[in-house]
């Protein structure tokens, strides 16, 4: 169940950002979500897209004030733990509906999530966890290995079930490696 269901968003999350649909609901107040328009290249830490989505709460152009974190993805990420753009899959504090929520460095976009994270996926507390930054830096031999074998500079990288799954994609291949979140170690 848990790879089906981190199969499918992934696939949403690559369909969504191609395609442009992760805007905000129509008819809902302005709060300050922009469109991906003008999305670079440029890569950021989670903690940093973390900050901008805490001072967004803060500044109350959410319209909700916390949240619970069940999935993390990043895209376009490089030796270095900064990725391209995060995507989270939350479910707001006193609200039953999971919602996707996308930076790109520009700022976060806010869409609602169609399907409830699962039973089987136990949310996460990213004070408990290593940042991706830290992973990387821990593993960069073993991962620097796996990007090299597929020619390829970046990576995608999910944290689930309190795994991180770190995945090597060219236009024939995928290599994943999986990290216990809390320690970093390889997992089976």
């Amino acid at each position: 169940m848990q790879q089906y269901l981190s199969a499918v968003i992934i696939g949403s999350l690559c369909f969504c950002c191609t395609c442009g649909c992760l805007e905000s609901a129509s008819g809902a107040p302005d709060s300050g979500i922009e469109g991906m328009a003008g999305e670079g290249t440029t890569s950021f830490l989670l903690g940093d897209a973390i900050a901008a989505l805490d001072a967004g709460i803060a500044d109350s152009l959410f319209s909700f004030s916390g949240y619970s974190l069940y999935t993390v993805v990043g895209s376009g990420v490089n030796s270095d733990g900064a990725a391209e753009s995060w995507s989270l899959l939350i479910v707001p504090e006193g609200d039953n509906e999971t919602r996707l929520l996308t930076f790109t460095g520009n700022s976060w976009q806010d869409a609602v999530w169609p399907e409830e994270p699962g039973n089987d996926t136990a949310a996460c507390c990213l004070d408990d966890i290593l940042m991706p930054e830290e992973l990387y830096a821990q593993n960069r031999g073993v991962l620097e290995e796996m990007m090299t074998g597929n020619g390829v500079d970046t990576t995608d990288i999910e944290l689930a079930g309190g795994v991180y799954h770190v995945r090597a994609r060219d236009v024939s291949d995928m290599r994943e490696l999986r990290f216990d979140a809390r320690t970093g170690e390889p997992v089976q």
